[in-house]
C-alpha cells in the first residue's frame, strides 16, 4: 500500500455526490507546488467527502490517503482518509482579528 501526506491546491470545485446506499463521495483534483508540479486526482468518502466538498478552484489542502494506480488507464488517484481546507482557516483566522 502506498499512503501520502502533501499539501496542494486545487485545480476546480470540488464535485460532491452520493453513492447508491447513501454514502457521500466527493472528487477533486490538486496539484503541488513545486518546480515539477504533479497533478492528482483525489476521492473522498464520508466524512472526509463532507468536509472536502467545501474546495474551490485555488484552495490550499493539506491531505493523507492510499495512492491508489488503475493498469488499464495508467492513471494514479488518492483515494484521500483525511483533508484539511487551510485556505479556510486562514480566512477564519483574518476575520477574527
Amino acid at each position: 500500500m502506498n499512503v501520502l501526506t502533501m499539501n496542494a491546491f486545487a485545480l476546480g470545485n470540488a464535485v460532491a455526490r452520493t453513492n447508491e446506499q447513501g454514502t457521500p463521495k466527493t472528487i477533486f483534483t490538486v496539484e503541488t507546488d513545486a518546480e515539477l508540479p504533479l497533478r492528482f486526482n483525489c476521492i473522498a468518502f464520508g466524512s472526509s467527502a463532507e468536509r472536502a466538498s467545501k474546495i474551490v478552484e485555488g484552495d490550499e489542502v493539506l491531505l493523507s490517503g492510499k495512492l491508489t494506480t488503475n493498469a488499464a488507464t495508467k492513471k494514479m488517484t488518492v483515494v484521500v482518509n483525511a483533508i484539511e481546507i487551510l485556505t479556510e482557516e486562514i480566512q477564519t483566522t483574518e476575520k477574527s482579528e
